[in-house]
């Protein structure tokens, strides 16, 4: 009980040390009374706990934060304050720092007097921040050893919105990578029983800035193995024209002619190494499953998407086109083995680059046919450019020369008050026959405008009309040289395969808020076909809102081919559940698809764990007499995600699994984690086993040190690691790292640790005030070890094998402790302890009775701190 006063007179320091940052001066000063403090803490010097920057003028190895942003770990001058015009001071010591300190800390060092920036940059001497940027402050946190500086915004670079230099581009280490995707089903009665595994595998290998890539896929089912090398590329960068250069299996761009594959080279600019560059648009995918469902996404017959969804309504928007522009197939495969396919209109946006900016591409090679039918593979060449002449004007256009094909495009956008708008015009020559030639062309018109008085969003309004001889590169190569009837524009082989071609498009998406009673939606598609009665329609429309916690969409559409019409509505209801240790949601929907029965269905999805590792959900579905029910599951590690599924219905069921992940082959060894089909960084702290990777799910360091993480190329990209599962014998130097990778690069980012021998001091009942709240812990060398916390305890790091640890108490007096550890047992978390005992204060010469031992019984000490470590601050 006598230890409860001590308990409580130190939480209240430590919680007005650990709110002094926040008050108005980051530096104030906070007076403890030592005689709040009971026993020998009693008359104890805590003057060095008045200012939460507790350090005295010299050198210290700190990390810099500015603005709450982790910058560097370096060695930072601190200097004596000066006194105030009311004779105090801020703190006992401020920050100094050098010219390139500041520049490490993206200051504006323009808005400075140039004399004095001149001055700082050759003499190499510091300033403190208070003289150079008004407002600014500082605080020092002596437990993290943590410098953070507040600069006022005005003297800031947004450090993610600067011009990141070629010269900083990381091309990565040398490396083999591994992605892979697993799918077994097995399906017993319905349209299709059976069992079918398919895998997917992503490899790749780097070397010196340059990546081989292959995408493979393996399957087995009804008897039968198949596999299939969808892919092969080896790709660099140019960083001076900004641009990259494939070889192998490409894809032409999309943006102004039709896209197709082809085997060959591709050279162009790539918007992600510009600074302020607009990203590739692409359309969100938008519908409705009726049971669980796999849903694949195609683009150029290339499978770009591939995904789970529970039954329900569904957007997907997280897919990678393999081209800017092409229309997008979607498969929808029900869990009863009903299969809905449907199209989403993909043309590129009215887009615009800055003055005097230039993008371009090229690109030559042999066409590649995906259906493998034995065509002739003509070779194509293929030259795009678009160049901003004035503000808000661009001109684009084009050209394609192939074997029996030729096309032109030029092209006109701009921004007006009314809208941004687009307009081009192409002209194609396609010899499909050896009596003649069929010329075309087509012309297209595309807008996009926010009304400012409503919000409403309009976007990709386009407008497409093409005549009867126009043909695009694709189409004309797998009609072949056919005969022609020019009078209907039918070429008779590609009518006969059913694929006509388009004569005019139409399509527009409009969005408009509405204010607290939420947001609606409306998309239109409409294509009619030379040669041919076929319509096809599209027709959607989609209403949400927030009624108190509920969550309601209801979704309307309307699809029309010369197949059949079907009209489908669905409401949607979603109710979020929160507890203690998990989240969920019940969902509940109503659809009606035709004269088909009502659809009802009830779903139940969860979240547990203490980084959402686990997934969970079940549910069930009526419509007319039948019903079916579904149960699933999922787990999320650092080493893959794994997910199961199971589905019953009135006549069949199906048993699911899928899985993913991925390796890193290194000079280091194979690392193990999750799927990563981009960049990634190869995290490097040895000893770190266990530390978790901020702002991910479930990445972490194995036992070899060592970790894998998701980057974004061509950006700042910070990666920080959390010491919360840490050893206490193991410290990370620095917490974060910086890097700016290359796309498709395997980036080391080495996070420096070290490995300090640490033990437990604990004092001997009746030496208790030899271990005063605040005192310091030097080893036989004189170097302090340690700081003694709560509890009469210290934990003392990098100390020695054997030696002597001393404190000095109050009255000047010395006790030591000798110790052993390599006879010590294990103590408090891990830890050997080490017994301090001393004589009375005040008895016999100094130094006398400093008698101590290792022990290996557990002692009561006080633990506290996020880390589970002694306070010993």
């Amino acid at each position: 009980m006598k230890q409860i006063p001590l308990i409580l007179a130190m939480s209240l320091a430590f919680a007005a040390a650990a709110k002094g940052e926040s008050a108005p001066d980051m530096q104030a000063a906070v007076n403890f009374d030592s005689a709040m403090l009971w026993g020998g803490a009693n008359g104890a010097d805590l003057s060095r706990f008045n200012y939460s920057n507790a350090l005295r003028p010299g050198n210290y190895i700190v990390d810099i934060y500015a603005n709450n942003y982790p910058l560097i770990r370096q060695q930072v001058r601190f200097v004596a304050a000066q006194t105030s015009g009311q004779g105090l001071k801020t703190a006992p010591a401020v920050a100094c720092f050098t010219y390139g300190q500041l520049e490490a800390m993206q200051v504006r060092l323009r808005a400075l007097d140039p004399a004095l920036v001149a001055d700082l940059k050759s003499s190499g001497r510091c300033e403190v921040l208070g003289k150079l940027f008004p407002d600014s402050r500082e605080s020092f946190d002596f437990g993290e050893n943590r410098l953070e500086v507040s600069i006022p915004q005005a003297y800031t670079i947004n450090r993610f919105r600067r011009d990141i230099s070629p010269d900083e581009w990381d091309s990565g280490i040398t490396a083999f990578r591994l992605g892979y995707q697993y799918n077994y089903a097995d399906y017993i009665g319905g349209l299709r029983a059976g069992r079918r595994l398919d895998l997917n595998l992503y490899s790749g290998f780097n070397f010196k800035g340059w990546y081989l890539r292959n995408s493979s896929t393996l399957g087995w089912g009804q008897g039968r193995f198949t596999r299939r090398s969808q892919r092969t590329s080896l790709q660099t960068d140019i960083p001076s024209w900004r641009a990259r250069l494939v070889f192998g299996d490409v894809f032409s761009s999309g943006e102004y002619f039709a896209p197709y594959s082809m085997r060959g080279m591709l050279v162009g600019s790539d918007t992600a190494m510009l600074p302020y560059s607009e990203r590739l648009y692409r359309p969100t995918i938008r519908g409705v499953a009726r049971t669980r469902a796999n849903v694949k996404v195609y683009q150029a017959g290339v499978l770009v998407f591939q995904d789970a969804v529970p039954p329900g309504p569904f957007a997907i928007d997280d897919y990678s086109p393999a081209s800017y522009g092409g229309d997008l197939r979607v498969v929808v495969t029900e869990a009863n083995g009903a299969v809905q396919t449907f199209t989403v209109p993909y043309a590129s946006a009215v887009r615009l680059i800055l003055p005097g900016q230039t993008q371009w591409s090229f690109s030559a090679g042999r066409y590649r046919n995906y259906r493998n039918d034995g065509q002739d593979r003509p070779w194509v060449t293929q030259l795009t450019g678009r160049h901003g002449v004035a503000d808000g004007v661009n001109l684009y256009g084009g050209l394609l020369i192939a074997q029996a094909y030729q096309a032109g495009l030029a092209g006109l956008s701009w921004n007006t008050p009314w809208g941004a708008m687009a307009a081009d015009a192409t002209l194609s020559r396609s010899q499909l026959s050896t009596t003649g030639n069929a010329n075309g062309s087509s012309l297209r018109f595309s807008y996009s405008k926010t009304l400012s008085g409503t919000n409403t969003a309009i976007r990709l309004a386009t407008l497409r009309y093409s005549s009867s001889g126009f043909w695009n590169f694709a189409d004309a190569v797998n009609a072949g040289p056919v005969e022609t009837n020019g009078r209907n524009g039918r070429f008779g082989l590609y009518s006969l395969l059913g694929r006509e071609r388009p004569r005019g498009d139409f399509s527009v998406t409009l969005s408009q808020p509405l204010g607290g009673y939420g947001s609606l939606y409306v998309s239109a598609l409409r294509r009619t076909y030379w040669g041919s009665s076929r319509v096809d329609q599209q027709t959607q429309l989609g209403y949400s809102t927030q009624v108190g916690r509920v969550g309601v969409n209801l979704d309307v559409s309307r699809t029309e081919n010369r197949r059949s019409t079907e009209h489908q509505v669905m409401l949607n209801l979603s109710i979020p559940l929160y507890g203690a240790t998990s989240s969920g949601v019940v969902t509940g929907s109503l659809a009606r698809t035709g004269s088909a029965p009502v659809q009802q269905s009830v779903n139940y999805s969860g979240m547990s764990g203490e980084r959402d590792q686990y997934t969970y959900g079940l549910g069930v579905q009526r419509a007319g007499t039948s019903a079916q029910y579904a149960l699933n599951g999922s787990w999320s590690g650092t080493y893959g995600e794994v997910s199961g599924q199971l589905t019953h219905g009135r006549s069949y069921s199906q048993y699911q699994i899928n899985g993913s992940g991925g390796l890193v082959a290194h000079a280091g060894g194979v690392t193990f984690g999750q799927y990563q089909a981009g960049t990634i960084g190869l995290i490097q702290a040895e000893a770190a086993a266990g530390a978790k990777v901020v702002n991910t799910r479930n990445a972490a360091v194995d036992r070899s040190g060592y970790g894998l993480v998701s980057l974004t190329p061509y950006s700042l990209n910070e990666v920080e690691l959390s010491p919360q599962d840490l050893p206490l014998d193991v410290q990370l130097e620095s917490t974060v790292e910086q890097v700016i990778p290359r796309a498709g690069a395997v980036v080391a980012l080495r996070f420096p640790t070290r490995h300090d021998v640490a033990a437990m001091l604990v004092a001997e009942p009746g030496s208790e005030g030899a271990l005063v709240f605040g005192t310091e812990v030097r080893d036989g060398a004189g170097k302090v070890v340690g700081v003694a916390g709560q509890g009469a305890s210290a934990l003392v790091r990098g100390v020695s094998a054997s030696g002597t640890l001393e404190v000095t108490r109050a009255d000047g007096s010395i006790c030591r402790a000798t110790y052993d550890l390599k006879s010590a047992g294990q103590a408090v978390h891990g830890l050997p302890r080490i017994a301090l005992a001393c004589a009375p204060q005040g008895g016999g010469e100094r130094g006398a009775r400093a008698a101590g031992q290792v022990v290996a019984q557990p002692s009561a000490i006080s633990i506290s701190g996020k880390d589970h470590e002694p306070d010993i601050r």
